[in-house]
């Protein structure tokens, strides 16, 4: 049985882009499929009493129209926010990334703690320490772990830009303008998201407005949204005024020649 409560991270559920480009709809839909994933079996998987639910099923219990439901769920499902199983279950990748860990976690707890940690009251001899510096050495995050590298000797005043330089092979930003940085993966959601501009050419247009914000990456996606949006209305009534004149009653030739 799971617990009574559900871990949620308020900055994880802010910071995520994808997330945050989906409507109002499509993510209380979300929150309301966690909840109901958190009190499934399997853990993190879109099931009552061991069976799939429907999106009818699913409307019903959530208090939506089924039109509306499906529209969610396919907005959802375009910004890859839930996975689905082979024989079509909806599941979260957290949910269930999360709970084999404290199952794990659970298992190693009654053997005594982690065997890769617990080696006894003395153990093995690694041979002769040599002391370390802690200040003469950084890390750097990266996608699978932890990369620790020696500090440059001069650094440079950002230690930041100094260790995406000095690393080999450091990944870099895809787009980067002022405060505006994206990954590769962000920048073609944001693509994707705002189709009626040109992402790069706005971003850049945006940078001195974006350092001005508290949190330039939850206020670029609303600008970006209104311009998308004007361009839009801007190419539909462009469209609209080309086709009246098309379809407008030619004048009628007079059969007077002076």
């Amino acid at each position: 049985m799971s617990a009574p409560w559900i871990k949620f991270y308020p900055s994880d559920w802010l910071s995520k882009p994808a997330l945050r480009l989906c409507p109002m709809a499509a993510r209380g839909l979300w929150m309301e499929m966690l909840c109901i994933m958190h009190n499934a079996e399997p853990y993190g998987h879109l099931v009552v009493m061991g069976r799939p639910l429907t999106d009818s099923d699913l409307a019903r219990m959530v208090g939506m129209s089924l039109k509306e439901c499906r529209k969610s769920l396919a907005t959802l499902a375009l910004h890859g926010i839930y996975s689905v199983t082979a024989d079509g279950t909806i599941y979260s990748r957290r949910m269930v990334r999360d709970n084999a860990k404290a199952l794990k976690d659970k298992e190693n707890g009654k053997r005594g703690g982690n065997p890769d940690l617990n080696q006894g009251v003395n153990p093995p001899d690694k041979g002769e320490d040599k002391a370390q510096n802690p200040e003469a050495r950084i890390q750097i995050e990266e996608e699978g772990g932890t990369t620790v590298l020696p500090l440059p000797e001069k650094p440079e005043p950002d230690t930041r830009a100094a260790a995406s330089r000095s690393a080999p092979g450091a990944k870099r930003y895809f787009f980067e303008s002022g405060v505006i940085r994206l990954n590769e993966p962000d920048f073609r959601k944001w693509e994707a998201a705002f189709p009626s501009i040109n992402l790069r050419a706005e971003l850049t247009g945006l940078t001195g407005w974006a350092g001005d914000q508290t949190s330039w990456f939850f206020a670029v996606p609303g600008a970006l949204a209104k311009r998308d949006r004007e361009a839009r209305l801007a190419v539909e009534r462009f469209r609209a005024d080309a086709e009246a004149k098309a379809n407008a009653p030619k004048p009628r030739p007079c059969g007077y020649v002076p």
